[in-house]
């Protein structure tokens, strides 16, 4: 839903309200709110209790969403609604300071921070995993140009060459970023600084939350600035962000908002947005705009009101989800110390195995206990040699693993021929095939000829899946290796026995380190169960994902699909 010019409420529903502010440095709200009275857990009654004080970072220079006055008193509309809930939880409020914006998410992940009243998803150019709280305001991005600047601006696009403000150290988005190509840039302090370097003529135009723009082009009496576009992109949801951990906090916040009607809402733009500008001849065009849209407005309104409606008739269920949540952490953490247990001994046990091959044959060619016997030391040589193989094939997966887990893979992508890769990987198998007594198959009929990947790699995932599939198929059983074209343009490959299988509730943990489907001394196979973790990462380097089917008993196949990036199109 698109939350389209909600400032126009604000010209139709205006309300006479105080001018003093409640006492609550740092914040100074304007509109009397009645702090709602929320019920409390006993859990939440004791956060509150042991946290006392809230610290919260705020822009000083958005008005009228946040400023910050020569006293450092924060107002606007993400304060108004910070200070409700400071209140209704009866917190004081901390302001801490930023000199770098963009360090405000990784801030509050830190602990530095507890909340960020004013927040979107899409403010940064960065994926985050902050917990948003339902949004209470959602902003308009429009274009804001010199009043006599001529040409036509309706998008983005129309910028170009133009001079554009650019706020030193402030949020670089994606939107953002994606015209610094196209404009010329002129750096400004502040987004206040912005709308008053177009008005002097030192800045032809600027994408802002309308709002803001509306407000400013009141406050200082921009008289060279107009409205050139309305709506430019998709609205922001505006809500408060807290750190992934602090689930306490979010839900407190999320209550109290649930009790702030929409005529509270209404209240709150009422104030902050009610400017005579709008009534003015200059803007008679405004004002039309917002007469023909105020009816789909407070129908939008209306929708979001039932949609939260329903969310709160979910907190419940999504509380007991949470705490569930928290019991399987708590389990998968307790297994995760007794798969790591189960590692170092097996871990012990594959390490033990060769050396001690390798010292025993050793030390009988060293003492010559069998005299000159030429042919036995070089069957005791072998054995050393082939005990140093799996040694070093041991410690190459641990390798691979934990520049895996260190994201220090680095491929090398070349064309290579498909049936090259393959043959070489199944030759490597089939003597293993063999002393299993296991049929080994392979289809490459459907296959592209060429394809774009890192050679060794993809050998690694072929043999990892197909020696897992041979050391757990029955004697008599078939491995069969397929690779296909994919609608796509990319490729498949897949592998499948018909051996022991895995049970339901291991088809996950297999693709973990260190994870198995039994131990091994009972199976009688080998392995500390770092193939298919380390054919995992391998996958997502390319780009893929490794897909593991299985029904105890009866098999298992794995699945890697390759995307169309990785298949080389012959030339016409």
């Amino acid at each position: 839903m698109r939350g389209l010019f909600l400032f126009a409420v604000a010209v139709f529903m205006p309300l006479a309200v105080g001018a003093q502010g409640q006492d609550l440095s740092p914040l100074k709200p304007y509109v009397a709110i009645p702090v709602p009275d929320i019920k409390l857990t006993a859990t939440e009654r004791a956060w509150i209790a042991e946290k006392r004080r809230l610290t919260f970072w705020l822009p000083s220079y958005y008005a009228p969403m946040s400023s910050r006055d020569a006293n450092g008193a924060f107002s606007g509309i993400a304060v108004e609604y910070f200070a409700v809930v400071a209140q209704a939880l009866g917190l004081e409020a901390d302001y801490v300071h930023f000199d770098v914006l963009n360090n405000t998410p990784a801030a509050l992940v830190a602990g530095e921070v507890d909340i960020l009243p004013y927040f979107s998803r899409n403010i940064l150019d960065q994926d985050t995993d902050l917990l948003f709280s339902d949004h209470y305001y959602e902003a308009v991005s429009s274009i804001f140009a010199r009043g006599d600047l001529d040409r036509i601006i309706q998008s983005e696009q129309d910028l170009k060459g133009l001079r554009y403000p650019w706020v030193r150290g402030g949020f670089v988005s994606d939107d953002l970023r994606a015209i610094e190509p196209i404009i010329r840039p002129v750096i400004v302090e502040s987004q206040e600084e912005s709308m008053r370097a177009i008005n002097s003529g030192d800045a032809d135009a600027v994408v802002t939350n309308l709002a803001t723009g509306l407000y400013q082009i009141e406050k200082f009496g921009l008289t060279n600035v107009k409205l050139a576009s309305p709506s430019v992109r998709d609205s922001r949801l505006v809500a408060m962000a807290v750190a992934p951990d602090n689930l306490i906090l979010h839900g407190l916040v999320n209550k109290v908002l649930a009790q702030m009607d929409l005529a509270t809402s209404l209240r709150v733009r009422s104030f902050w947005l009610d400017t005579g500008r709008l009534n003015s001849a200059r803007n008679e065009e405004l004002l039309r705009i917002a007469q023909i849209i105020i009816v789909a407005t407070l129908v939008c309104f209306a929708v979001a009101m039932v949609l939260w409606n329903r969310r709160l008739q979910a907190e419940i269920a999504e509380r007991e989800r949470i705490e569930i949540e928290l019991i399987n952490s708590k389990n998968m953490a307790e297994s995760a110390s007794r798969a790591k247990t189960l590692f170092l001994a097996n871990l012990s046990h594959e390490l033990r195995t060769p050396l001690n091959a390798i010292i025993g044959f050793s030390d009988m060619i060293r003492s010559r206990v069998f005299g000159n016997q030429i042919d036995r030391f070089v069957d005791y040589a072998n054995d050393i040699n082939r005990s140093g193989h799996d040694l070093l094939e041991l410690i190459d997966e641990l390798l691979n693993l934990s520049r895996i887990e260190a994201r220090t893979v680095e491929l090398e992508l070349e064309n290579v021929k498909l049936e090259e890769v393959v043959n070489t990987a199944i030759k490597q198998l089939r003597h293993g095939a063999l002393d299993s007594d296991v049929g080994l198959s392979v289809d490459i009929s459907e296959a592209p000829e060429t394809i774009h990947v890192c050679r060794k790699a993809l050998r690694q995932i072929l043999i990892n899946l197909v020696s897992n599939a041979i050391k757990f198929s029955r004697a008599g059983g078939q491995v069969k290796v397929r690779l296909r074209s994919t609608e796509a343009g990319g490729f498949v490959l897949t592998v499948s026995d018909d051996g022991i299988g895995i049970p339901d509730d291991k088809l996950q943990s297999v693709l973990k380190p260190f994870e198995q489907v039994a131990n091994p001394s009972e199976r009688g196979r080998e392995g500390v169960g770092l193939g298919l973790a380390i054919c995992v990462g391998l996958a997502r380097a390319h780009g893929a994902e490794l897909v593991i089917d299985s029904k105890e008993g009866e098999g298992t196949t794995g699945t890697v699909e390759f995307g169309s990036n990785c298949v080389v199109i012959p030339a016409a």
